[in-house]
Formats: structure tokens, sequence, C-alpha cells
């Protein structure tokens, strides 16, 4: 009985669920009877005590909100206090000030007597705290909106339910809850609404219907509220997001000539936000839409440059130069000559052939140039940074940085994006400096930017290209150059020209990053032959005035200032839109000593994986294993670079199974344990893997989920790491397909993961969530493997 209870409930089948009810009684279930109590206003219930109620949570939130409904204040602050915990801890929801000791009971932070005058700000509060939990659970959050809606209900706020229901059927949608995503929909349906409440109604209904394939039923539903809106000559926000979400699904199901989703839909759409004053425009709705217009001309660029750069193309060409050829051969013969009629014919088809090739060809400046000023406005007008656009402006900016177009949109952008949008790849950007193009002098602006605005981020990177020439091989100064090294100076200068908090700052930090390579290189072979693991911090000298390394800040005269200190080198420091870093974790003091560790190990590998692959497990063997790598890779690839990286003694292969959608949504589908090899080519998988914590596991998938997100990933993909024995786990590399050994996780997680893929590769939002996925029982697959025992 609780099952099928607990389904209909979940799958929003409300009248079946009521049905249900009123034919059985048990106290297993009667916790249903009590959400749809409260959810319908029915309060003819018994209340329940909190002492032995079976009910526990829906039963004494019923009781609560039967007093409101009442008026009953002695009742409800008796029952809130004794169901605190289970109204706060178990089920997340905040009833702000409803136990302090007050004459009249509190309802989330307003009493009784002063509701109706507090609506709004009321709601406004609501709606704040929504934003927490939309992206979590559906169920907490549907929770919260049907326990808000009650509320509103009780104390006649009907104005703000049409908001509410909304809120939960986009929810609904987002989780893959069809039928209660309708439910919602059919309860606001029957309720009276004005037209902007209409408007809302009708494109929700839509998007539900995209969502579950109906795609004509929603696009004729989306281009009648056009219809609509235009008619009513209505120029506003409504109007602008019917022809994004138009456009998009018009390009989505190639319905359309892509000249008319260009004009007709998305670019109309970004032209109505451009006609909003900055009072009104609203900022996350804007950023849509021009990132939906941005997507569109990006794969329409690529499009139309794939069809010029191919062979069939580079055919055609020559056949219309041959064209062409001929008719200059016509033209200098005889009058009489000139009057064959080939010679007309001819001459319309080299004209005409002449000016379509031209118009293909030039689109493609046309629509890259127009997909970086699209992403350059979606940025400027979002409220977060979002990587895959940062990422497909600075990809198309270095691959065209010859282009004067495109630097042109680029300073434009430099000029209007904020500039910590740009730090998560502000490595990228400074390692351009010092480039001989034109598109230097924009890179040294956009630097400059970064420096000062946020010098916690990048001063430390323009400290290492400014010393990059001096230190390290010879091999690592030839690639980080002469030019490169002065660029990073001249931007250091310019830091500190602009104001003397900064100068003090960069002075400070370049003391610091000095003391910090001093230290490493400091030669420990005395201490360890003694067995001394402590060396006291003292005893290293540092700097042009050999002071002792815990002094080497707190000898400088503007110390005291302490946002002219060092940030904390090791502390991830958040990227702000203000530039306040005024509260970031500064460089007090250091340890008295520091802890001589027993060897250094280091992976030195060469592109190839078969050779040049050395492990060092001492500091002396250092010096001749790098040479000797250097050798081999020169000899072997004509390049002297080689890779450091940390040894692991006894790493696991994990890899986690991943799944994303065209519509942002990305999930993970547990772990693969893949460490059983035989010459590095896997023999079992297993999944779960053995071992895995939930807390290890939730981060490695949060992890997994993250990169994918981070560049867009759609599709069936695989995120390899190496596991080590500490539960530090390290990115190996990502396979951007379905691999041999996913049945093991279809077998746990009771996926058909082709079948995603079918859907995802069709335009459908994944149909499943990360809080739907389950791991059910274990799967081991086993590979065989011919080889020849004689070899």
């Amino acid at each position: 009985m609780l099952g099928l209870a607990r389904t209909l409930h979940a799958l929003g089948y409300t009248n079946l669920l009521e049905t249900y009810l009123t034919t059985h009684d048990s106290s297993e279930i009667s916790k249903f009877q009590y959400q749809m109590a409260w959810k319908h206003s029915q309060w003819s219930l018994k209340v329940p005590t909190a002492e032995g109620s079976s009910t526990k949570f829906d039963g004494l939130l019923y009781g609560c909100l039967k007093s409101m409904a009442s008026n009953d204040g002695a009742q409800f602050q008796q029952l809130v206090v004794q169901a605190k915990a289970s109204i706060l801890i178990r089920q997340n929801v905040s009833f702000t000030g409803m136990w302090e000791e007050q004459s009249q009971p509190s309802i989330l932070g307003s009493s009784v007597a002063d509701v109706d005058a507090q609506f709004h700000e009321l709601a406004g509060n609501w709606s704040r705290r929504h934003a927490v939990y939309a992206d979590g659970s559906f169920d907490t959050y549907s929770t919260l909106l049907q326990v808000e809606k009650c509320c509103l209900t009780i104390l006649d706020g009907a104005a703000y339910l049409p908001a509410w229901q909304l809120k939960l059927a986009k929810a609904a949608r987002k989780a893959n809850r069809v039928a209660i995503a309708f439910n919602a929909l059919s309860e606001l349906e029957q309720t009276p609404l004005g037209p902007s409440d209409h408007i809302a109604y009708l494109m929700e209904k839509a998007r539900l219907y995209y969502s579950i394939n109906e795609r004509s039923r929603a696009l004729e539903i989306a281009k009648d509220v056009h219809r609509q809106l235009t008619a009513e000559k209505n120029q506003g926000l409504a109007l602008a997001q019917a022809n994004s979400t138009i456009g998009k699904w018009l390009a989505d199901m190639k319905a359309e000539r892509s000249e008319v989703i260009h004009t007709t839909y998305l670019s109309a759409a970004t032209h109505i936000f451009e006609s909003m004053s900055a009072e009104t425009q609203c900022g996350h709705e804007a950023s849509k839409a021009y990132r939906t217009l941005a997507d569109f001309t990006f794969d329409i660029y690529n499009q139309v440059k794939t069809r010029v750069e191919s062979n069939e193309w580079k055919r055609g060409k020559k056949v219309a130069d041959a064209q062409e050829a001929e008719l200059r051969l016509f033209d200098a013969t005889s009058s009489a000559q000139k009057a064959h009629s080939r010679h007309g014919v001819l001459r319309k088809q080299v004209e005409f052939d002449k000016r379509e090739r031209h118009a293909v060809e030039s689109s493609v400046d046309r629509f890259l140039t127009s997909t970086l000023k699209n992403y350059g406005l979606s940025l400027r007008y979002a409220a977060d940074g979002d990587m895959t656009p940062v990422f497909r402006i600075l990809s198309l900016w270095f691959r065209h940085f010859q282009h004067t177009l495109v630097n042109d949109e680029m300073a434009d952008i430099v000029q209007s994006v904020p500039s910590y949008k740009f730090i998560p790849l502000s490595y990228q950007v400074i390692s351009r400096l010092g480039t001989t193009s034109t598109k230097s002098n924009i890179v040294q602006e956009l630097v400059r930017r970064l420096a000062t605005e946020h010098p916690h981020h990048t001063i430390v990177q323009l400290l290492a290209l400014k010393n990059g020439s001096k230190r390290g091989t010879a091999a690592y100064r030839d690639n980080i150059g002469v030019l490169k090294t002065e660029e990073a100076g001249n931007v250091l200068n310019f830091v500190k020209r602009s104001s003397p908090m900064l100068a003090a700052l960069v002075e400070n930090m370049e003391v610091l990053c000095d003391a910090y390579i001093t230290l490493a290189l400091h030669d420990t072979k005395e201490y360890e032959r003694r067995g001394l693991k402590k060396i006291a911090l003292a005893n290293i000298l540092v700097g042009r005035d050999r002071v002792p390394f815990d002094n080497c800040l707190r000898l400088r005269k503007c110390n005291q200032s302490v946002p002219a200190r060092p940030a904390v080198l090791t502390v991830a420091i958040k990227p702000r839109p203000d530039g306040d870093y005024s509260n970031v974790p500064r460089v007090q003091s250091f340890e008295k000593d520091f802890t001589v560790t027993d060897s250094v190990k280091f992976h030195c590998q060469l592109p190839s994986l078969s050779q040049g692959m050395r492990i060092v497990d001492r500091e002396e063997d250092l010096k001749d294993n790098m040479e000797a790598c250097v050798r081999e890779a020169k000899a072997s690839f004509a390049s002297t670079d080689i890779l450091v990286e940390k040894y692991l003694r006894r790493p696991r292969h994990v890899e986690l199974q991943i799944f994303g959608d065209k519509h942002g949504n990305v999930v993970h589908l547990f772990e693969r344990d893949c460490s059983v090899q035989r010459r590095h080519q896997k023999v079992l998988e297993e999944a779960p893997a053995p071992h895995m914590s939930d807390a290890l596991r939730k981060k490695m998938g949060d992890a997994a989920v993250a990169a994918a997100k981070a560049v867009g990933y759609v599709g069936a993909g695989t995120v390899e790491f190496l596991l080590d024995e500490d539960e530090s786990f390290y990115f190996m590399e990502m396979n951007t397909r379905l691999q041999v050994e996913h049945p093991v996780t279809e077998f746990i997680t009771k996926q058909d993961l082709v079948e995603l893929q079918l859907k995802v590769a069709a335009g459908q939002a994944l149909p499943v969530r990360q809080d739907d996925l389950r791991i059910h029982g274990h799967a081991i697959e086993a590979r065989i493997y011919a080889e020849n025992p004689y070899k």
C-alpha cells in the first residue's frame, strides 16, 4: 500500500491518490492523507500530536496550518515548539521566527496581525529563497512551494498564486515530473489570470509539450502567443522570450530556413532588448536571448566554414576559374566569335557563380563576427560567469587573431564585458602577451584590467612570466621568449602606477614569490644526512638583502597595510564582480620551520607512452634523468618539451560515466573501477567501485559533471581519474563516446545508455535527473584477449 501511494504521489496523479486514500486505512499511508488535506485546505482531520505520531512532518505541518487557519495561536505555538526538528531539519523548510517568544504566532517572520500589509515583502523574501532550492532536490523544492502556496491561500494572497503555480510547473518539467507539471498547469488554467500571467502560462505549457517531444504542438502554441503579442504591438519581455524560444526550437527541428530563423525570431528578440532602457532591461533574459542567437550563428559559421574548406568547394572553384579563363579568351577574340551563343551563356554563368561564391565566402566572416558580438553581449548581461561563451570567444579570437574585424569585436568585448568573467581563463590570456600581431594591444589592455581589478588572481602569473626568461631550463626560457617577459614587466609597471596600494602589493608579492623559489631550491642534503626532518625558516636567507625567510614581509614598510599584503597562495579565491577582495585571507606570518620530505617523486613523461618515462625517487637523480628525457625527446620528436608530474605508487583507475543534453543538463551515472589491467589494457571493469565512500563518490561525480558542463558537453562520455591511496584523485582524460564497458553501468543504474544517446541526439532533454539515479546491485565485466604466448 505504501509503495503504491508513494508512486502515485511522486508521479503527481492526485485524483487517483485521493481515491486510493478514501478506500484504504493504514497508518503507513496516513501522511498522504494529511498532505492532500493541507494542500486543499480541508481542516476536518484530527490534529496529530508530536509524541507518538506516525505522520511526523506532514501531520504536524497539517496541524500548524490548521491552527493558523483557525487563528489558534496557543495550539500553533505548542505544535511548532514540539515539531521544530521535524519541520526544520528533516524537510529543510525554513519558518523563520516561528518559535520566538511572541504574544502572537509568527508566520515566516511576520505576525498574523500585520501580514496583510507585508505581502509584497513576504513574497519577495520567499522568491529569493527559491533560488537556493530550485537547482537542488525537486521534492524539497516542490514541498517548499506547496507549503508557501497553502500559506498564501490561508492568508488570502490569491494574487501571488499564479507565480507559485508557474514555478511548480517549471520545476516539475525540468525534473521530468510530467504529471505534476500538467497538474500545476491545469490548476492554473482554472484560475483567473491577468494578461501577463496568461502569456506566461501558455509559454510554459508549450515548453512542457516540447520537453515530452510533442514539438509540433509546442510550436503551434508558441506561435499563437507570438501572433497575439505582435497584434497587440507588445514589444516587451514576453515577445522577446517568445521570439527566442521559437527561433531555438525551429533551429533544433530544422523546420525553417536559417535566414527566417535568424531575422524573424532570434535577431528580433535581441533587438527588443536593445530598444529597452537600462532600467527595464532584464539581464538574465537578455543574456539568454543573446546566447541563443550566438549558439545559432556559431553553428551556421561552422557549417559554412566547413563547406568553404571542403574538397568539393575547391573543385568547384577550379571549374569556375577555368570558365572565367575561357570567358577571357572569348572576350579577346573577334566580334563574330563573340556573337556565338556559347559566349552569352558562359558570361551569365561566370557572373552568377562569382556572385554566389562571394556571398557564401563573405558570410563566413559575417557569422564569425556576429558570433563573437553576441557571445560578448551574453556575457555582459549574465549575472554569473558562464564558461562556454568565454571558451568560444577566446578560441575564436586566438584562431583568427590576424582578422581585423575579429580584433575590432574583441576590443568592444574587452571594454564592455566585466573582467571577472575572464578570470578562470586568465592564464590563457596572459600567456598571449608579447605576440607580434595586432591582437597584442587588445591582450595587453585585457591583462591590465585583470591585473588592476583582480590582482590576487593575476599578479603571480605575471611574475612567473616576467621571470621566465631568467629561471628554468634553456628550453623553457626559449619558449617564454624575451617579448613575453618584457610585456609582463610592462603590465606590472602599469599596475604599480595605478595606485600606491597596488604598487605595494606587487612588490610584496614579488618578494614572497622570490622567497618561495629560494626555499624550493634550498639544498637539504646536509639536513637529510644528519637525519633532521625540520629546518628553521630563520635559517633560509632570501632576497638581495639576505633576510630570514620568516621576516621577508615583516621588514617591509608597507606590510602594516592590510590591502597590500599578499593573499595566501594556496587558497582558492572566487572572482568578485565588484573587485572587493578586502576579506581574502592574507599572509600574516609563517610557521617557524618546514618539513624535509623523505623523497621527491617525479614522473617525466614524453608525448609517446612507450618511451621516455622515468621515476625519480631521489633529488640528486633528477638532473641526469631530466637531461636524458630531453635528449630522447629531441631525437624522437624534434622537441625538447617534457612533462613533470606527481608519481602515484599504487593508483586506481576510476572512471565516471556522464551524460549531457542540448538543454544544459548533465548527470553522472556513478563510477567504474578499471584498475585490473594487463599491458595498460583493461581486463576487469567493476561497478560500483569497491571501497568507494558516498562522500568520495559524490566528490568525484561532481568533478566529472563540472568538467562536462564547462565545455558544454552533449552525449555520452567517460571522465577518467587516477585515485590515490589517500583518496586524492587526478583527471586523466575524457573519452567522448560510449565505451565497451558501459553495460556494467547499465546493470547498476537500470538505464539504457544507447537509448539515452539516441534521445539526446534527437534534441530531447535527459529523462533522468541526478536525484533520480540509484545504484542497484553490483556488476563486473571481463574482457578476453587473444595473445601469442611465445611473444
